[in-house]
């Protein structure tokens, strides 16, 4: 049996409903029916129904899921004892699911609905009693308050009674308080904020108890499918939608909560607020819309502050004096941090060479293009200048969107397959390719990884080192992520007609390179290994996290030996060229600009990428295949 359909079974089941109490309420056995068809529509969606042999035991499997699923409830240790969730793990988690039967399944959600129950009015009447001259005393001096965080910093465990239940929420008030009063202008008002904040995340859950236990449940089970599938409530799904994007339509700031609003601590670059000149590092927004802010969520302050472009949100805001002004900011598109690329053009050795870092593969909107598109529009400033040699940075790039990797592969390909997805979409197998016949840059390439040059990093880097088409430098081997995950709302992801609120993240396939390898664990591995990139441990890669899918067996695929940049023969000497001029420069080391030091990285891939110009462009260059360009 596959570990997918496996979980299912366990979690969910199918449910008979002779053992339910006669007073068992009618939205949670509705919760207890969606949850049992979510589980089951994942079944078909996620990759391991393809793969018999990544099979995590089920002890393993169903401690995790426990794990995840209360400490998502509890992250503050402040809501359940430890005999409370020894009970909850004893009699849902493990006895009852592991041990599949699945006719108590719907009980045990009832029994832990109830049990988060009783814990959060326990939580609120602890609250109430603690004393605003407790916290103070506590917080008087900086010392006090080291002490007292330090003493219990340790919360891998719950408490034993309430008492030390009752310490755990001053903690984590306290805790929160250490942030706040960064911003604040008083310690009584950094107190008030924090005490504030967290009681309203009381009443959110207790309001939400019934949603939150469903999201909570669903978290966990997808955590442990595999190491990167994940489940996102409403507004960590916004989060990650526009980490992937290059702008959101907003007024560009980034805020703290403080006593009566929310406080200024940063101007984004190129925003709005900063470009209309409206706003001040420090001052206060206490209205938006006429709406008072003080004490509102977050998540509400951004709904607020978001709508059309071009349209005018109005503020009244506090300065430093706390005097009163009233402000409009007409809402524009502001870059997101992932969206900056840094770009260089530099003459070495008589020879034009680029420089593009990428942070992130991300996709374009209406207000500014795509990463794809600003390569294309860096590569034509750079070719208008007599580009001879280009270096394209992915250090520390975690990856992004597919389309987004394939086109910018494809910048330096004719035509060819870049990537080759095996999974559960579609018809199960597809071919990622460039097909326009042409390129936009032909000349010699550099390709800059470290360990955390990961997913989409990894097909660029891969799919251009199987055509010989770059020179691959840096770190002994790249993150080692060959999985491939669809995001989107519950309905969208699983194509059903689901009633649970959220998105989620699925892994739903493996990538290939066109050579028909996987990169999972392995990553690509670099021609040319710098001293200062080598691996400092595993843990930071693939292979080192819980769940992670094992290597896939190599799949069958051929492609047109005349896609490649440089014959295998010629390409292999030329890395044996390239490694012996890294030697001889170890023993004299220079910068670019011939002064004897210890190069920075940058400053080696320039010397590396000078090398192959020089290789490239000598009597080998007949080796190399001619190219049409764009």
């Amino acid at each position: 049996m596959r570990v997918f359909l496996t979980l299912t079974v366990f979690l969910m089941g199918v449910t008979t409903f002779n053992m339910l109490p006669a007073d068992y309420p009618v939205s949670e056995l509705g919760v207890c029916h969606e949850l049992e068809g979510f589980y089951l529509n994942l079944q078909s969606k996620h990759v391991s129904t393809l793969l018999e042999d990544n099979k995590p035991s089920i002890d393993k499997l169903y401690n995790k899921a426990f794990d995840v699923f209360v400490y998502e409830l509890d992250p503050m240790r402040v809501v359940f004892l430890q005999s409370e969730v020894d009970e909850l793990k004893k009699s849902n988690f493990i006895n009852q699911w592991l041990n599949i039967k699945p006719q108590q399944t719907c009980y045990s959600f009832y029994k832990a609905i109830a049990k988060f129950n009783k814990a959060m009015v326990r939580l609120r009447k602890l609250t109430s009693e603690i004393k605003d001259t407790e916290l103070e005393i506590i917080a008087k001096t900086d010392k006090s308050l080291k002490i007292f965080i330090k003493k219990h910093k340790d919360k891998n465990n719950w408490a034993k009674n309430t008492n030390s239940l009752k310490e755990n929420i001053m903690w984590a008030i306290l805790t929160g308080y250490k942030d706040i009063k960064k911003y604040t202008e008083t310690k009584k008002e950094a107190l008030i904020v924090a005490k504030r904040v967290f009681k309203r995340q009381i009443k959110v859950n207790e309001l939400n108890n019934l949603e939150k236990t469903k999201s909570e449940i669903s978290k966990s089970v997808l955590y442990v499918l595999d190491a990167h599938s994940q489940f996102y409530s409403g507004d960590e799904f916004k989060e990650v939608i526009q980490s992937l994007t290059s702008s959101f339509v907003g007024v560009g700031i980034v805020v703290t909560e403080v006593g009566v609003g929310f406080k200024v601590v940063e101007l984004v670059e190129g925003g709005p607020a900063k470009t209309q000149n409206k706003l001040n590092v420090g001052d206060v927004i206490v209205e938006v819309n006429g709406i008072n802010i003080m004490g509102a969520r977050r998540p509400l302050l951004a709904r607020l502050l978001s709508g059309p472009q071009g349209t005018p949100v109005f503020l009244k805001v506090l300065d430093s004096n706390k005097t009163s002004r009233q402000v409009s900011i007409v809402r524009e598109y502001v870059k997101t941090k992932q969206a900056e690329i840094k770009s260089e053009l530099i003459s070495y050795r008589g020879q034009k060479m680029g420089y593009i870092k990428l942070n992130h593969f991300y996709t374009g909107n209406s207000g500014s293009p795509g990463v794809s598109g600003e390569v294309v529009s860096l590569l034509r400033k750079f070719k208008a200048r007599n580009l001879e040699g280009l270096i394209i940075d992915i250090r520390g790039n975690g990856g992004g969107v597919l389309s987004e990797v394939v086109k910018i592969a494809g910048l330096f390909l004719t035509s060819a397959p870049i990537t080759i997805e095996v999974g559960t979409v579609g018809n199960g197998v597809q071919i990622h390719a460039d097909r326009d016949g042409v390129s936009l840059f032909d000349g010699p390439l550099v390709i800059l990884v470290d360990e955390l040059s990961a997913s989409a990093s990894e097909i660029l880097a891969g799919s251009l080192k199987t055509f010989n088409r770059a020179v691959i430098v840096g770190s002994q081997q790249t993150y080692g992520k060959g999985t491939i995950q669809e995001i989107g709302t519950v309905e969208s992801v699983l194509n059903k007609r689901i009633q649970i609120k959220g998105a989620m993240k699925l892994t739903v396939g493996f990538y290939y390179l066109p050579d028909g390898s996987s990169v999972q664990f392995d990553g690509v591995k670099s021609h040319l290994v710098l001293p200062e990139l080598k691996t400092q441990t595993k843990r930071l890669l693939e292979k080192a996290l819980p769940f992670a899918l094992k290597k896939p067996d190599k799949i069958d695929f051929e492609y047109d030996a005349n896609y490649k940049w440089m014959r295998d023969v010629r390409f292999k000497d030329m890395v044996q060229y390239l490694k012996a001029q890294m030697r001889v420069r170890n023993v004299l080391p220079v910068d670019l600009n011939g002064k004897t030091k210890v190069a920075k990285i940058k400053n080696k891939a320039y010397n590396i990428l000078s090398d192959i110009i020089e290789y490239s462009s000598g009597p080998l260059r007949s080796s190399i295949a001619t190219r049409f360009e764009k």
